[in-house]
């Protein structure tokens, strides 16, 4: 992706794709942001519907989820009126014991969002993504 600022490795070059003399092809497209988003919706697309295909719309045509399966239960964020965000750590053979949980602390409810507030912290957090994006220091 910085091809167009003279590339990351030596032997890059701008706008070609360049073969080492030992096997190591080096592409150095300098529109490669106009080559990606195809790309970029299907594997997106493919991460959103696979869950639900897995799963599938239950008798009462309603999508069924199961949350004991690790990939939906981490990107379930709320479900039946509960939020269940952040999801529990994945389980791995080499992680630590765990600790004894400490008593529940009781949390006063949060508010529901209108959506227009939704959809202002959504446009900020884009604003904030665009903004250190365009001040980003570029490499020479």
């Amino acid at each position: 992706m910085a091809a167009a600022q003279g590339g990351d490795v030596e032997g890059s070059v701008a706008g070609d794709v360049v073969t080492t003399d030992h096997g190591v092809t080096i592409i150095g497209y300098t529109d490669l942001p106009a080559r990606l988003p195809a790309q970029a919706s299907q594997a997106l697309r493919h991460q959103r519907a696979e869950p639900a295909q897995a799963d599938g719309p239950g008798k009462d045509g309603h999508l069924q989820l199961d949350l004991n399966d690790i990939v939906v239960r981490g990107i379930t964020v709320a479900h039946a009126g509960e939020t269940l965000w952040p999801p529990p750590p994945v389980s791995v053979s080499a992680a630590p014991a765990a600790q004894p949980a400490a008593a529940p602390v009781e949390k006063e409810p949060e508010k529901e969002r209108s959506p227009l507030a939704r959809a202002a912290v959504g446009v900020v957090g884009a604003l904030a993504l665009f903004g250190v994006t365009g001040f980003a220091p570029r490499r020479r």
